[in-house]
Protein backbone atom coordinates (compact mmCIF):
# COMPACT_ATOMS: atom_id res chain seq x y z
CA UNK A 1 0.00 0.00 0.00
CA UNK A 2 1.51 3.30 -1.07
CA UNK A 3 -0.33 6.47 0.92
CA UNK A 4 0.31 9.71 -0.08
CA UNK A 5 -0.33 12.61 2.61
CA UNK A 6 -3.28 11.81 5.68
CA UNK A 7 -2.42 12.59 9.44
CA UNK A 8 0.67 10.44 9.53
CA UNK A 9 2.51 11.49 6.43
CA UNK A 10 3.23 9.53 3.15
CA UNK A 11 3.79 5.98 3.73
CA UNK A 12 4.28 2.58 2.05
CA UNK A 13 3.34 -0.52 3.63
CA UNK A 14 4.11 -4.02 2.52
CA UNK A 15 2.54 -7.27 4.34
CA UNK A 16 2.97 -10.89 3.44
CA UNK A 17 0.25 -13.38 4.07
CA UNK A 18 0.17 -16.81 4.29
CA UNK A 19 -3.07 -18.29 3.45
CA UNK A 20 -2.90 -21.62 5.63
CA UNK A 21 -3.79 -19.87 8.66
CA UNK A 22 -0.21 -19.61 9.72
CA UNK A 23 0.11 -16.26 11.92
CA UNK A 24 2.80 -13.82 10.17
CA UNK A 25 3.45 -10.37 11.81
CA UNK A 26 3.50 -6.98 9.74
CA UNK A 27 3.45 -3.41 10.49
CA UNK A 28 3.67 0.12 9.18
CA UNK A 29 3.54 3.64 11.19
CA UNK A 30 5.33 2.31 14.27
CA UNK A 31 2.57 -0.58 14.46
CA UNK A 32 2.84 -4.53 14.60
CA UNK A 33 0.02 -6.44 12.98
CA UNK A 34 -0.02 -10.04 13.68
CA UNK A 35 -2.47 -11.43 11.13
CA UNK A 36 -3.87 -14.92 9.86
CA UNK A 37 -5.26 -15.76 6.35
CA UNK A 38 -7.59 -18.00 5.01
CA UNK A 39 -10.06 -18.43 1.43
CA UNK A 40 -13.70 -18.45 2.18
CA UNK A 41 -15.40 -19.74 -1.13
CA UNK A 42 -13.96 -17.11 -3.42
CA UNK A 43 -12.89 -14.43 -0.85
CA UNK A 44 -9.76 -14.31 0.88
CA UNK A 45 -10.66 -13.22 4.69
CA UNK A 46 -7.65 -11.65 6.86
CA UNK A 47 -8.21 -11.53 10.83
CA UNK A 48 -5.46 -9.29 12.28
CA UNK A 49 -4.78 -8.05 15.85
CA UNK A 50 -2.70 -4.74 16.38
CA UNK A 51 -1.98 -1.82 19.42
CA UNK A 52 -1.76 1.72 18.39
CA UNK A 53 -1.10 3.68 21.09
CA UNK A 54 -1.80 1.83 23.73
CA UNK A 55 -5.40 0.67 22.18
CA UNK A 56 -5.70 -2.98 20.89
CA UNK A 57 -7.71 -3.37 17.83
CA UNK A 58 -9.37 -6.49 16.19
CA UNK A 59 -9.32 -5.84 12.41
CA UNK A 60 -11.63 -8.24 9.53
CA UNK A 61 -10.05 -7.53 5.96
CA UNK A 62 -12.28 -9.52 3.55
CA UNK A 63 -11.48 -9.32 0.26
CA UNK A 64 -13.29 -10.36 -3.51
CA UNK A 65 -12.92 -9.82 -7.20
CA UNK A 66 -15.63 -9.75 -9.65
CA UNK A 67 -16.00 -12.53 -11.76
CA UNK A 68 -13.77 -10.75 -14.61
CA UNK A 69 -11.31 -9.86 -12.79
CA UNK A 70 -11.86 -6.23 -12.86
CA UNK A 71 -12.82 -4.84 -9.76
CA UNK A 72 -11.55 -5.84 -6.35
CA UNK A 73 -13.88 -4.98 -3.28
CA UNK A 74 -11.88 -4.76 0.22
CA UNK A 75 -14.49 -5.23 3.15
CA UNK A 76 -12.89 -3.78 6.09
CA UNK A 77 -14.26 -4.37 9.66
CA UNK A 78 -12.60 -2.40 13.10
CA UNK A 79 -12.94 -2.97 16.62
CA UNK A 80 -11.22 -1.24 19.35
CA UNK A 81 -11.65 0.63 22.70
CA UNK A 82 -12.06 3.99 20.34
CA UNK A 83 -14.88 2.30 18.98
CA UNK A 84 -15.99 0.09 15.74
CA UNK A 85 -16.01 1.03 12.19
CA UNK A 86 -16.56 -0.65 9.06
CA UNK A 87 -15.20 0.52 5.46
CA UNK A 88 -15.71 -0.83 2.19
CA UNK A 89 -13.02 0.39 -0.76
CA UNK A 90 -13.83 -0.81 -4.50
CA UNK A 91 -11.14 -0.80 -6.91
CA UNK A 92 -11.64 -0.71 -10.23
CA UNK A 93 -8.55 -1.76 -12.97
CA UNK A 94 -7.78 0.48 -15.47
Amino acid sequence: MDQKGGMMGDSVTTSTLDTTGKETKNGGNGMDVLSTAHWDGVALVVDSKASMQGNDMKIKDTYTLSGDGKILTEVLHIESGMGNFDLTSVYDKQ
